[in-house]
């Protein structure tokens, strides 16, 4: 037996969850509660399986801290339910801890198959969220590739960035003058840049990108 707890702020819905977990024999749900600033004194006393989090813009916030909050409790799944279907809103939710995202147009028999998918140790997304998680990851894995910067091409723009001189580098790395210039200047053509400032700029704004995710 599934044991679920729905956090739903607008009270008005609870009799639909109430309706639709009460035809499962598998779901049992141990209540529906409004309060997100409690949840987490109700979990010390409630036992529960999944926590089914139901947010919008309103109340987004609070949502995002109850996740973080309840990520401590590792017995503990979260699934997320909500209309935020932009990528923002996706990655915050799923950094916070979040298990699985699906958003409110998903018709019900899919909520339920969430749940247990959920239970059953996978990761239950809406098709167009799992859509944009993979596209994000492609476009990492393409930027990380795309410059074809050797490990000690990284090493060398690190330096850059810190201000050392090229002589400096050099007795950093106990490589000669000539080769650490001719590393750098690889750095600018695989970057496409003229300088030590174009090239720093187009290399750690990518990593930025990367981070955000």
């Amino acid at each position: 037996m599934i044991k679920l707890i729905i956090l739903e702020e607008t009270t008005s819905k609870n009799h639909d969850w109430l309706n639709l977990i009460s035809q499962q024999t598998k779901i049992k749900c141990e209540g529906i509660f409004d309060n997100f600033y409690e949840i987490s004194n109700i979990v010390q006393t409630i036992p529960c399986d999944i926590i089914l989090i139901a947010y919008n813009q309103d109340n987004k916030k609070i949502a995002i801290e109850t996740i973080q909050n309840l990520a401590k409790y590792k017995e503990i799944q979260v699934l997320v339910y909500t209309s935020l279907s932009d990528d923002e809103h996706i990655f915050e939710a799923l950094k916070a801890g979040a298990n699985g995202y699906i958003l409110k147009d998903t018709v019900h028999s899919k909520v339920i198959q969430a749940i247990h998918e959920l239970h059953d140790g996978g990761v239950p997304m809406s098709p167009f969220v799992a859509k944009r998680v993979l596209q994000s990851f492609q476009k990492i894995k393409k930027s990380e590739n795309y410059y074809q910067l050797s490990p000690r091409e990284h090493q060398i723009i690190q330096f850059l960035k810190e201000g050392l001189l090229y002589k400096e580098i050099a007795n950093q790395l106990e490589l000669s003058l000539g080769t650490v210039k001719q590393y750098t200047h690889t750095i600018y053509r695989k970057l496409k840049v003229e300088n030590r400032t174009e090239a720093l700029n187009k290399y750690f704004s990518l990593q930025n990108h990367k981070l955000q995710y």
